[in-house]
C-alpha cells in the first residue's frame, strides 16, 4: 500500500465515506429483504415439520403404537378427516377449551393440544399465534396475545391481502418481523412474531466495519504491515464479537490443536450448563483426528450436535445451528431410551443391519420378570430407577469393545457379542445375574429375576434384520410359559412352534372375516328361588379344527396381534343383538374383558353404539374383569372402569382370591360383584379350609353391598355349601353349559329343578 497526500486522502475519504453510507442503506435493505424471505422460509418450514409430525403421529395411532388423550363417547365421525387442525366449525365435543389437532382413526377420535406441537420450536426471541381465515386469534405461544390479530400489529392491510391470497408474506413492524404461513387446510394460519435481532444480529458488526473502514481512510497513512495487522484484529474482533453476543441460534467454540476448550458462547455454555468441560474429547461420541474431519458430531446434555470445523491460526473454531441441534435431539430420542440413555429398539435394527456377515454373533435377550406387577406396586418411579440402575451396572461390566448393550422394551435389555468370546452362555448369563443381584442387594435392597432368550446370526437373522426383535420377545415368550426353563432359545423347535403360530392367526383372520365366532350365553342361576336370571356371554368358533382346542389359546393370539379388538367387536356387538332378542329390560348379560380389551382406546365407545343400536340399557350389560387387569396400568383401569360405572354398565370381579390384592380393588372400584374362583368350588367339599375361605368371601361381599356368583358349579354337594352361606347365583354344569343364544332365551325367567 503506497502513501496517500493530504488532499488525496480527504477527497477519497469523502467519496467512499459517501460511497459507503449509501452501500449501507441499500445492503441493509436487502438485508431486510434476505431477512424477510428468511422469515418465510423459517415458517414454511415450521409448518412443514408441524404437518410431518402430525402425520407421523397417525401412522403411529393407525399401527397402536401412540397413545394420545382419547374421546371416548359417541361422536358424528362424517364429520372428521384422518388428521385435522381444530374442530368442524359450529361443532362441540365438550373438550377442554384449547385449541387442538384433531385425529380419527377407526371410529375414534384422539385429540392433543396444537400448542404441545408448536412447543418444539418456541424460542426466546420468537413467539407464535394461530389465527383463523378471520384473524381471530386461537392459540398463543409465548406471549399473551387475545382478540383480534389486526389489535397487535400496525401494518393491517398487510394481513386483509394475505387472508384473500392466502401467500406466505413478511415484513418488519417496528422491532420485530411478523411472518404469517397458512396452514395445511388454509382455514387456519400461523403467525410468526420474531425479534429483529434474530435476522439481523449483524448489525453491531457493520456498524464496526463501516467505523474501522472510515478511520482507516482517513488515516490514510498505514503501510501495509498495518494493514494486515489490521485485518487481523479485525477476524479477532469478529470472532470475539460472536462469542460475546447472546445469539440464539449459533452455538461457537474455540479450541487449541489438542482439542483443549479457549473459548465459547453463552448459548452453549447455557446447553451444558456450565459445567466444568476442559476438552473436546469428553464430548465426542467416538474418537476422531481432528487435523482430518471437517465435522464432529457431540454428543451434549442427552442431545447430539453436529459441529462445523473451521482452521483459524493455529486453533479450530466449531460451529452449529441450534435449529440443527433440535433435529439431532429428536434423532436421540428416536434412537436412544430416554431414562438409561441406551440405544433403543431402532438402534438395534440399525445395528443388526449394519453386522458383517462373515463373523458369528450371539444375542442375548434378558426381560425383566413381573415387571408390570412391580409398577403397579411400587410406581414408575421406582422401576425407572431399577432399569437405570440395571443399566448402569451392565454398562460397566461389559466393555463397549466387546458387547453392544440395547433397551428395546421398557424391561427387556439385549445384548449382541462374537460367538468366539461366548464360551458357556448359559453360565455367562447365570453369573452376570448373580453379580447383578450381588449389587442390587447392595445398593437398593431387591433382587430380579430374568426371562431370557438366546439366538445367533444365522443367514435367516441376517436376511431379515428387522425381525430379530420379534424373534427374541417370542422367544422369551416361550421361556415365560415354560415354568422349568427359564431359558429359551430361538431354534428349529421354535420355528415349528412359530410356524403353528402363524398358521392359528391366519385361520383367526379367517374366521373373523367370515363370521366363524358366535356368542353362546351360559345361564346363571338364582339360588335363593332356582330361577335362571343372567347370562355370561362365551365365545365359540364355529371352525372344526377348533372345537377342541382351548379358547386361551387362540385368545392370547389374538392379544398379542391386536385381532383381539376385532373379537371385542363381535362379542359387544353380538351380546346386545341377544339381549334386544329377549326383549325383557331385567335380563343381564355379562362377558369377559381382558386387560387389552379394556384399555383399548375406543371400548368405551364400542358399548356406546352398540347400546344406542340395539336400543337397550346399559345395565343389562355387565363387565367380568380379573385381578389381571390392575398389572397393566393400576390408574388408567380404575379411570377406565370407573367411566364405564357411570353409563350404568354393571362390573363383576371374576375369579376373586386368585390374584395379588383383592383387597385393594375392593376399596378403589365400584364393582357390582364378586365372582368366586372355579378353584376353590372345586375344592371346598374336601378342604374345610378352603370351605371357610368361600364363606369368607360371601361374607366379606354382602358386608359390601355386593352380590356374590360362584362359577364352576357341578354337583349338588357344591350347593348345598354355597345356599348354606347365601351365595346368591351360581353357573356351571349343574345348571347348564354354554348353548346357542336363543336356547339360552327361551331359559330365563325359568326354574331349574336341582
Amino acid at each position: 500500500m503506497t502513501k496517500l497526500d493530504y488532499k488525496e486522502s480527504l477527497i477519497m475519504a469523502f467519496l467512499l465515506i459517501a460511497i459507503l453510507i449509501a452501500s449501507f442503506f441499500m445492503i441493509n435493505n436487502k438485508r431486510i429483504e434476505d431477512a424477510n424471505e428468511l422469515a418465510i422460509k423459517n415458517s414454511n418450514e415450521v409448518c412443514a415439520l408441524l404437518t410431518s409430525e402430525t402425520d407421523r403421529h397417525l401412522e403411529l395411532i393407525k399401527a397402536g403404537t401412540l397413545s394420545l388423550t382419547e374421546y371416548d363417547l359417541a361422536f358424528d365421525e362424517t364429520l372428521f378427516t384422518e388428521i385435522q387442525i381444530g374442530l368442524p366449525k359450529d361443532y362441540n365435543l365438550n373438550l377442554a377449551e384449547e385449541f387442538l389437532i384433531i385425529y380419527y382413526n377407526d371410529d375414534k377420535i384422539f385429540y392433543e393440544p396444537f400448542l404441545n406441537y408448536l412447543a418444539a420450536f418456541e424460542q426466546p426471541e420468537k413467539y407464535f399465534v394461530v389465527v383463523d381465515d378471520q384473524g381471530k386469534v386461537l392459540s398463543a405461544l409465548g406471549k399473551p396475545i387475545t382478540g383480534q390479530i389486526t389489535s397487535h400489529i400496525n401494518n393491517v392491510s398487510a394481513f386483509d391481502k394475505f387472508f384473500q391470497t392466502k401467500e406466505a408474506f413478511s415484513y418488519l413492524d417496528k422491532n420485530e418481523f411478523v411472518t404469517s404461513s397458512p396452514l395445511s387446510d388454509y382455514d387456519y394460519f400461523l403467525i410468526q412474531f420474531t425479534a429483529k435481532s434474530y435476522y439481523l444480529s449483524s448489525y453491531v458488526f457493520f456498524l464496526t466495519v463501516l467505523t474501522l473502514v472510515v478511520v482507516a481512510i482517513v488515516v490514510a497513512y498505514v503501510l501495509i504491515f498495518f494493514y494486515n495487522k489490521m485485518i487481523e484484529t479485525q477476524v479477532k474482533g469478529e470472532l470475539n464479537l460472536l462469542m460475546v453476543n447472546d445469539l440464539s441460534y449459533l452455538y461457537l467454540i474455540e479450541i487449541d490443536k489438542k482439542g483443549k476448550i479457549i473459548d465459547q458462547n453463552k448459548l452453549f455454555e447455557n446447553l451444558i450448563h456450565r459445567q466444568e468441560v476442559s476438552d473436546i474429547y469428553s464430548l465426542l461420541e467416538a474418537e476422531v483426528d481432528l487435523k482430518e474431519v471437517t465435522e464432529l458430531e457431540l454428543k451434549v446434555s442427552n442431545q447430539i450436535i453436529k459441529f462445523d470445523k473451521y482452521n483459524y491460526r493455529n486453533r479450530y473454531i466449531l460451529l452449529a445451528e441450534k435449529f440443527t441441534s433440535v433435529i439431532k435431539e429428536q434423532d436421540y430420542i428416536i434412537h436412544y431410551h430416554q431414562i438409561t440413555g441406551l440405544p433403543n429398539e431402532a438402534s438395534f435394527i440399525k445395528y443388526m443391519e449394519s453386522l458383517d456377515k462373515h463373523v458369528k454373533s450371539v444375542i442375548i435377550a434378558l426381560d425383566i420378570k413381573k415387571y408390570s406387577i412391580t409398577k403397579s406396586f411400587y410406581g414408575e418411579m421406582f422401576v425407572n430407577e431399577l432399569v437405570k440402575m440395571i443399566a448402569n451396572y451392565f454398562k460397566s461390566v461389559l466393555p463397549e469393545n466387546k458387547y453392544q448393550l440395547f433397551l428395546i422394551k421398557e424391561d427387556t435389555f439385549v445384548i449382541v457379542t462374537a460367538d468366539d468370546i461366548m464360551r458357556d452362555t448359559k453360565v455367562w448369563i447365570y453369573n452376570l445375574i448373580q453379580d447383578l443381584n450381588a449389587f442390587l442387594a447392595a445398593n437398593k435392597s431387591i433382587q430380579v429375576a430374568f426371562s431370557v432368550a438366546i439366538t445367533s446370526t444365522t443367514k435367516e437373522i441376517l436376511m431379515e434384520p428387522n425381525n430379530v426383535a420379534h424373534y427374541l420377545m417370542l422367544a422369551l415368550k416361550r421361556a415365560k410359559d415354560n415354568e422349568r426353563n427359564e431359558i429359551a432359545f430361538y431354534d428349529e423347535d421354535l420355528k415349528t412352534y412359530l410356524n403353528e403360530r402363524d398358521k392359528v392367526i391366519k385361520d383367526l383372520e379367517y374366521g373373523i372375516d367370515n363370521d366363524e365366532f358366535e356368542i353362546y350365553l351360559q345361564p346363571k342361576l338364582r339360588v335363593k328361588d332356582r330361577k335362571i336370571t343372567s347370562f355370561e356371554a362365551l365365545m365359540r368358533w364355529n371352525n372344526p379344527a377348533y372345537f377342541f382346542v382351548s379358547p386361551d389359546r387362540y385368545f392370547t393370539l389374538a392379544e398379542e396381534t391386536n385381532l383381539i379388538y376385532l373379537l371385542t367387536d363381535i362379542t359387544i356387538n353380538q351380546t346386545a343383538k341377544l339381549i334386544k332378542e329377549a326383549n325383557d329390560k331385567n335380563m343381564i348379560v355379562s362377558f369377559n374383558a381382558s386387560p387389552e380389551q379394556l384399555l383399548e382406546q375406543g371400548f368405551i365407545s364400542k358399548i356406546v353404539k352398540a347400546v344406542k343400536k340395539e336400543k337397550i340399557e346399559y345395565n343389562q350389560i355387565a363387565i367380568e374383569i380379573t385381578e389381571t387387569v390392575f398389572s397393566k396400568s393400576f390408574n388408567k383401569v380404575v379411570e377406565k372402569v370407573n367411566a364405564i360405572k357411570k353409563l350404568g354398565v354393571k362390573i363383576y370381579l371374576d375369579d376373586f382370591g386368585s390374584g395379588y390384592s383383592s383387597l385393594k380393588y375392593l376399596n378403589d372400584l365400584a364393582i357390582d360383584a364378586l365372582k368366586i374362583d372355579r378353584s376353590f368350588i372345586f375344592s371346598m367339599c374336601d378342604d374345610k379350609r378352603v370351605e371357610a375361605i368361600v364363606k369368607t368371601i360371601i361374607d366379606l361381599a354382602h358386608n359390601l353391598n355386593l352380590f356374590v356368583i360362584a362359577e364352576g358349579v357341578e354337583t349338588k354337594a357344591q350347593l348345598a355349601i354355597l345356599e348354606k352361606y347365601k351365595c346368591d347365583y351360581i353357573q356351571g354344569f349343574i345348571v347348564s353349559k354354554a348353548i346357542v343364544g336363543t336356547e339360552a332365551i327361551a331359559m330365563f325367567n325359568k326354574k331349574v329343578d336341582i
